[in-house]
């Protein structure tokens, strides 16, 4: 089973995507680390540069990079932050079947998806994400891991931040409309706390799941 996190940037994927990891024992695959990966391995510098913009990758680019990572994983997995657009819902169901995904919807206003991002900073090393406003750390030290390579990514400032909610608008919102019409979306309102958002996602998962 693939279970697609989708929702605008900032409203918490990632953090649930690594609970639902760490609780559930499903592969996480989301589609920024990925793309930035790639983008690092190959020293592929105009791939970082859109990446860092907030715009969209070519479909053709993203596509190859998402099926090459979902065909090596043999089990359930969470696919984060893919497909974003018609072309990309299109590939993905040349190559697996419908019956097979399911969707998770997360909503939030926009307040606090600009308090997200404005706090966001991640680790490095170990790629756990804080928020400088709402977690307390100590020296700037990575809770998880331990070590000191904390930072914020480079898309997310204003200027990012409105282009990627402008692409959301545009190109991903009609994914989440065509799921729906098939019965495939699960809805989440993610202005709760992570707790609290989390046992409303374990609920969905063990629906999908059974």
């Amino acid at each position: 089973m693939i279970i697609i996190l989708l929702g605008p940037p900032g409203v918490g994927k990632g953090t649930q995507a690594r609970l639902i990891k760490q609780h559930f024992s499903i592969e996480n695959l989301s589609a920024g680390d990925l793309l930035r990966d790639f983008a690092k391995k190959n020293k592929d510098t105009e791939i970082q540069k859109i990446l860092d913009s907030g715009e969209l990758l070519p479909a053709s680019v993203v596509n190859e990079i998402i099926k090459d990572n979902l065909q090596k994983v043999n089990k359930n997995v969470i696919l984060d932050g893919y497909p974003r657009s018609m072309m990309q819902v299109k590939f993905l169901l040349e190559h697996f079947d419908q019956k097979n995904l399911s969707v998770i919807h997360f909503f939030t206003n926009h307040h606090n998806l600009n308090a997200r991002i404005e706090g966001r900073i991640n680790c490095t090393y170990c790629g756990e994400i804080y928020n400088k406003f709402t977690n307390e750390l100590n020296e700037d030290k990575c809770v998880k891991c331990g070590k000191k390579q904390l930072s914020a990514r480079a898309d997310d400032n204003q200027v990012s931040l409105q282009n990627r909610l402008s692409a959301y608008t545009e190109n991903t919102l009609p994914v989440i409309q065509y799921f729906r019409q098939i019965d495939k979306v699960y809805d989440i309102d993610a202005s709760a706390d992570i707790e609290i958002v989390f046992k409303e996602i374990s609920k969905i998962l063990k629906t999908i799941l059974s």
